[in-house]
């Protein structure tokens, strides 16, 4: 089954999200992580279906959203509650990889009502040093463009080394779009590569104020999150749990899918 294509108007832009059908299940909002796009999530969201009412948006500039002037996670948050308040969305299980996770950390904390599981994936507070200078030296590296789609996949391949190549292929036919000069680029706002990677430090505050069982799973090979910051974080969660999920990067929801579907499919069986 594929999903279906919806656009919805959110805080002055355009934004694009997938529903995986379902509509009488209980919603599972997906949110992706920085320059990527809804699709990642897509055999994540394949095996979920048949429980639940996935949702899964392209955040504002990546993907086929719009463009916008800000791209905070307050931003990213305003942008998710307002989808939930227009599609009518309550007791949601949250999933965010990375600049996904810090949007819902700030979202369930915000919108405690709303939220009933929450799904911390690789991300935390306090970046570790290797995972932005990792990030920034990608992002630098990155070809503007590609010929084919060829080049696009075997570039993919150096920088995402556990991906299996249809996953690779899968990206290639999703991340990136035609230009008018008929070559490849990447959908996600370039802007975006000029945001000043920092901590944000405040979102230890609002660890405490997110009352739903919310599991934090890290990769045992993340440059990002490292396994004391993962630990702080679950003692500040009023009821937070830890999973680690092996041969896995901050890339983790590709990098081994199966050991991180187990890991999520356990938390929501038995909220640890």
């Amino acid at each position: 089954m594929l999903p279906g294509d919806c656009w919805i108007d959110l805080n002055g832009a355009r934004l694009h999200y997938l529903d995986w059908g379902h509509p009488s299940a209980q919603p599972l909002v997906l949110l992706h992580g920085f320059c990527s796009y809804a699709h990642y999530w897509d055999p994540f969201a394949q095996s979920m279906r048949r429980d639940y009412h996935v949702i899964v948006p392209d955040l504002r500039g990546h993907g086929d959203s719009d463009r916008a002037a800000g791209y905070s996670i307050e931003d990213g948050a305003a942008d998710l509650e307002e989808l939930a308040q227009k599609l009518k969305l309550e007791n949601i299980v949250l999933v965010g990889l990375s600049m996904g996770g810090l949007i819902s950390m700030y979202y369930t904390a915000t919108y405690p009502n709303r939220i009933t599981r929450l799904v911390i994936v690789d991300i935390g507070p306090e970046f570790a040093p290797a995972g932005i200078a990792h990030i920034q030296r990608d992002l630098a590296n990155e070809p503007e463009s590609f010929n084919t789609e060829g080049e696009a996949f075997q570039h993919l391949k150096k920088v995402q080394p556990f991906h299996s190549d249809a996953f690779l292929r899968h990206q290639v036919r999703h991340a990136l779009k035609r230009d008018e000069d008929s070559r490849l680029r990447f959908k996600y706002d370039k802007s975006l590569c000029q945001i000043d990677l920092q901590s944000p430090l405040w979102l230890w505050d609002y660890l405490a104020k997110i009352p739903c069982p919310t599991l934090v799973v890290r990769a045992t090979d993340s440059d990002m999150l490292t396994p004391e910051i993962a630990q702080q974080m679950v003692s500040r969660l009023p009821q937070g749990s830890l999973a680690e999920v092996a041969r896995a990067t901050h890339n983790i929801v590709g990098d081994n899918p199966e050991g991180f579907a187990a890991a999520v499919r356990k938390f929501l069986a038995t909220g640890s």
